[in-house]
């Protein structure tokens, strides 16, 4: 048995005893979505040591698994938890409302939780109900750079056509109160184009511009420039 497996079966073995006080076996007092939603990890133990659904959403309010909902609200012990007893990181869950789909990885924002969600199988390719991709959210509005690498390492493609009306994500984290150079040098250093615009026909440069003169990116401006003087054919 290979070492991660048996890393894993100890983990889910522990899970039970641990569930298991001395006052005897857990009482069960809120379902599970909803503990994952808390973070409640005694009450996930509970539903774990119950062998209970662990991919079963909620039915009140969006239809999501719990284990999208513990990542979705940073509770990252207890999206841990679910996916080490077995939670599966590939079932769909629909929220706000959508008809599909979208996954843990679209809205993680610790890269310890990623690099584990990935390792149990969750692609970084799948697409939300809109063809937004997982590196794309992390790109922005999650802004992690550290998952987006991690993210290209497994396969996930930072230059994907755009989406007729869509930003392009470079162009949100220039526009962000609190632009990230080193995102923005990441992305174009990966194929981004330094010519994208907003639909009000601001380019990368005007934004970087702009954000510079607020003060609130310095650099950003000549590492654009850089990048446009150097396109092929100029």
């Amino acid at each position: 048995m290979g070492t991660l497996k048996m890393r894993l079966l100890v983990g889910t073995l522990l899970v039970g005893l641990s569930a298991c006080g001395p006052g005897g076996p857990p009482k069960i007092t809120k379902d599970l979505p909803t503990a994952a939603k808390d973070g409640d990890l005694g009450q996930i133990r509970a539903h774990i040591y119950w062998k209970a659904d662990l991919n079963r959403k909620n039915v009140n309010g969006d239809n999501a698994t719990p284990l999208f909902l513990a990542t979705q609200w940073g509770h990252t012990d207890a999206a841990l938890l679910l996916l080490n007893a077995g939670a599966d990181p590939n079932a769909p869950s629909q929220i706000n409302g959508e008809a599909c789909c979208i996954y843990p990885l679209h809205v993680v924002k610790s890269f310890d939780l990623a690099r584990a969600l990935i390792a149990h199988g969750e692609s970084v390719t799948v697409a939300d109900g809109d063809g937004v991709t997982p590196v794309e959210m992390a790109i922005w509005p999650v802004g992690n750079l550290d998952i987006v690498k991690l993210e290209v390492a497994h396969g996930a493609n930072v230059n994907p056509p755009l989406r007729s009306g869509a930003l392009a994500p470079i162009l949100s984290v220039a526009l962000d109160p609190h632009p990230d150079t080193a995102l923005v040098h990441y992305l174009l250093a990966h194929g981004v184009s330094p010519n994208v615009q907003t639909g009000t026909g601001w380019t990368l440069l005007n934004v970087a511009r702009d954000a510079e003169g607020r003060g609130r990116a310095p650099g950003l401006t000549a590492l654009v420039q850089s990048y446009l003087t150097n396109q092929p054919g100029r």
